[in-house]
């Protein structure tokens, strides 16, 4: 009877019941049942010794099936997604995150910053540039923010209020913007064919990092000593904080487009239209390793412990790197070119950003997890510092924030609780899918999938309305006429 309350209890709490399903044929699972369960749910390798924790009857077809017939998840978390729509008047050009994860700012080529609150969406503060905004973050501490915009300037802003603190000025477009990690200092690259680093104590400037061509992507090192400057002029440069002196000059053949140092400061990142990134040793500048693409390579990021780096390309995909050795993990496809990358904090997942879509990827198997829908292409993507929340910044004129844990929530407490019958009608609904097939229910499967908690069964239609399968209610059989009596 108390696991009976619990359960229900859980169910309640998480709004996903179970309808027209005796509760006495749920079975609640241990930790490492759910384990095998959620191993199975999302196509990774399953121990045995897992799935002696389930019920019998599911013993069997799970080691039959050890990964789904087609992949649920996919599309199943996409139609369960819970998401925060912020509008602009044009193309969202850049998105980030707050250090605590309780605010986002977004910068559009309406000439508009907004800082929004995470906790419910609402609009905090409208930050004014007289140009596009290109490139915002946030400083470590979360007390300033900074724009980078087409009025030839970036701005320092209060996140106290929302007022200006700064106005840091350049001869060209603002492209790139970025804070040391003690935030003493900013940097800001620019079409002038300089980057800038300021003093964030009062906003003067200290050094000017000259190159001969626009400066499109900037980064500082983890300890703050090094800066890296991507440029129009097929180099990024490495310079030393402490003096603005030219560390290394790293050449391409064609245009750097983005630029990353690894977490440790040992290793930097560079991505060219010359259709490669490259890896560089930074104790003395040398090449590591050159990772190819088929077309220009546009947005490069480490993982938070180094070992991986991923690269996002025109040629229609990003591809995940061991930086061990310089072989490649994954390919990660897309439909079209891949303009933003990111790693999730924990190095689990990573976003892409594309032609009308964002992705969330399995960094455990390369697997896809989510598809976030827009109606135009994705330009900016960045996970929240826990990894719940997505955002990504679109031309369809509005950022959107993703909650992913609640999605997640929702399908592991499913799993938790899933019978065998629902389990065995899972199977079904896969290889139907999979096949392109019909699954013609008859009563006990209608009664199985009508327990399915609503969440669960509104995203199975959602995705069914797309595809040529569904769960049929079984007809009832017409009632014989009566001749009438003469």
């Amino acid at each position: 009877m108390k696991k009976t309350y619990v359960i229900i209890l859980a169910l309640l709490f998480l709004g996903i019941g179970f309808k027209n399903h005796s509760m006495e044929k749920v079975l609640p699972h241990s930790d490492r049942a759910f384990k095998a369960l959620s191993d199975w749910w999302y196509g990774r390798t399953i121990d045995p010794k897992d799935v002696k924790m389930l019920p019998p009857e599911m013993q069997t077809k799970i080691l039959v099936y050890k990964k789904m017939p087609f992949p649920i998840v996919p599309f199943l978390l996409n139609k369960l997604k819970i998401s925060k729509t912020l509008p602009h008047g044009d193309t969202v050009l850049s998105v980030a995150f707050s250090p605590d994860g309780s605010k986002a700012i977004s910068g559009s080529v309406d000439g508009i910053a907004k800082v929004w609150d995470m906790s419910n969406g609402s609009l905090l503060y409208s930050l004014l540039h007289a140009g596009w905004v290109n490139s915002v973050a946030f400083s470590p501490d979360g007390s300033k923010a900074i724009t980078g915009s087409g009025d030839n300037s970036a701005k320092v802003w209060d996140m106290s209020n929302g007022s200006l603190l700064y106005s840091l000025l350049h001869a060209g477009w603002v492209n790139s913007v970025a804070f040391s990690p003690d935030g003493s200092k900013a940097i800001t690259g620019s079409a002038d064919n300089s980057a800038k680093v300021w003093d964030m104590s009062n906003g003067s400037l200290l050094y000017s990092l000259l190159h001969a061509g626009w400066v499109r992507s900037v980064a500082f090192s983890s300890d703050g000593s090094k800066a890296i400057t991507g440029s129009w002029d097929k180099s990024a440069k490495v310079w030393d904080m402490s003096s603005g002196t030219l560390l290394y000059t790293l050449p391409h053949a064609r245009v750097v487009e983005s630029v990353a140092f690894s977490p440790d400061g040992s290793k930097a990142i560079t991505g060219s239209s010359d259709r490669t990134a490259k890896v560089w040793d930074m104790s003395n500048g040398t090449l590591l390793y050159t990772l190819p693409h088929t077309d220009w390579v546009k947005s490069v990021a480490f993982s938070s412990d180094g070992s991986k780096a991923i690269t996002g390309s025109y040629d229609r995909s990003a591809k995940v790197w061991d930086i061990s050795n310089g072989s490649l993990l994954y390919s990660l496809p897309h439909t079209g070119g891949v303009i933003s990358v990111a790693f999730s904090s924990d190095g689990l997942r990573v976003i892409t950003g594309s032609q009308d879509v964002a992705k969330i990827w399995d960094m455990s198997n390369g697997a896809l997890l989510y598809s976030l829908l827009h109606t135009d292409r994705v330009w900016s993507v960045a996970f929240s510092p826990d990894g719940s929340k997505a955002i990504t910044g679109s031309g369809d004129s509005t950022a959107k924030v993703w909650e992913l844990q609640q999605a997640e929530d929702a399908v592991n407490t499913f799993l938790r609780y899933l019978s065998a019958d629902q389990f065995e009608l899972l199977q079904a609904f896969a290889r139907a899918i999979k096949d392109k097939a019909r699954i013609h229910a008859n009563k006990e499967q209608w009664a199985v999938y009508q327990s399915f908690p609503p969440r669960i069964r509104n995203a199975l239609k959602l995705y069914i309305k797309r595809q040529p399968v569904t769960v049929q209610r079984p007809k009832k059989k017409p009632k014989a006429k009566r001749r009438k009596k003469r």
